[in-house]
């Protein structure tokens, strides 16, 4: 497999013409887009393109930009159950900690969510969102992130056959034919819809489980919903997301010279979050500590929710009935009245 000297723009791009994407949507002055698509389509609003793709039942991979991202971005096809793969780039923000909000934003949109570390993993991971996305059993949107859009990397790049074995062709349910016309109008009953589309996110996890095992028996890149460096004996583990780890892990072996046991927790899949993987990973720790390139006024960022709960799940002791037995005889003994007027 040739190895390119390619940018983050030109890695997704790659990855759209890899995958076989009918539609690559971008903004306007993506002339590169332009010469490496199939079909390039030029809007000044990519989202709305890309889903108006995805509903002709083309298999369609839009480059947006953080910037510019807007809610209904992502959650118009998420609603729609339209398999669109999304790259989105967050470049540095004016206003300093915001390099992941736009990202974090989309985490109750509906969509499956990937944070890539580097180049290689972006390309990967959008091929991998293609096969998750696209199955029956899930049919949702796939955001993949990366941080910085002008970066450039040397990149593996795959043969094309490989890729089209991987994978399976875009047979979506749900495309408008013209030679079928329908009407098309609200949901019937909301909370069923809702139920459906909770358990296309819970098979979206073990989908991508079984498709990064099929991705690493064919290229060697193993992947995983966390990626774990030297957190086995680690005292300290950081949890974080993004390219930023890479310098987290070079930090975590100069810390391991002098002494210090520590680790780098990274993830890779954030929605649906593996609670359960954190929640292990962090177990055998005796401190851990949140990185996060998000900072929201008045609260925790949304990583700090995510892996606090996790790692709540590692150290709490559920209650046993004699536990409750005792708080209930403690309020008899301690119990006094109080009047409210």
């Amino acid at each position: 497999m040739p190895y390119d000297f390619v940018s983050a723009k030109t890695a997704a791009l790659l990855a759209a013409k890899l995958s076989e994407a009918e539609a690559c949507v971008a903004p306007k002055d993506s002339s590169l887009c332009r010469e490496n698509a199939q079909n390039y389509l030029q809007s000044s609003t990519p989202s709305v393109s890309a889903t108006g793709s995805s509903m002709a039942g083309r298999r369609t991979v839009a480059i947006l930009d953080a910037g510019s991202l807007q809610s209904t971005d992502i959650s118009t096809p998420a609603s729609m159950r339209l398999p669109v793969i999304s790259v989105l780039y967050s470049p540095a923000q004016a206003k300093p900690g915001e390099l992941h909000s736009a990202f974090y934003s989309l985490a109750d949109s509906g969509c499956v969510m990937f944070s890539a570390e580097n180049l290689q993993e972006l390309m990967d991971l959008t091929m991998i969102a293609c096969r998750v996305s696209e199955d029956r059993k899930v049919l949702l949107p796939s955001v993949v992130q990366f941080d910085d859009p002008s970066l450039m990397e040397d990149a593996s790049i795959p043969g094309d056959k490989v890729i089209s074995a991987f994978l399976n062709n875009p047979a979506l349910p749900h495309r408008i034919d013209a030679k079928k016309p329908a009407a098309l109008g609200g949901p019937s009953w909301e909370p069923a819809l809702k139920m459906q589309h909770s358990k296309a996110m819970e098979n979206a996890a073990s989908l991508f489980k079984s498709s990064s095992e099929t991705w690493n028996a064919k290229f060697r890149r193993s992947y995983g919903t966390i990626d774990n460096y030297k957190t086995e004996d680690a005292d300290l583990i950081l949890v974080m997301m993004g390219s930023h780890s890479a310098t987290a892990k070079k930090a975590v072996d100069r810390a391991r010279e002098r002494g210090l046991r520590a680790g780098v927790a990274r993830i890779t899949m954030f929605r649906p979050f593996p609670y359960k993987e954190l929640s292990e990973t962090l177990s055998s720790a005796k401190f851990s500590a949140t990185v996060d390139f998000s900072a929201p006024l008045g609260g925790k960022t949304p990583l700090q929710r995510e892996a606090g709960t996790a790692a709540n799940f590692a150290v709490m002791k559920r209650p046993s009935e004699k536990d409750f037995e005792g708080m209930f005889a403690k309020l008899s003994r301690e119990a006094k009245t109080h009047w409210v007027i």
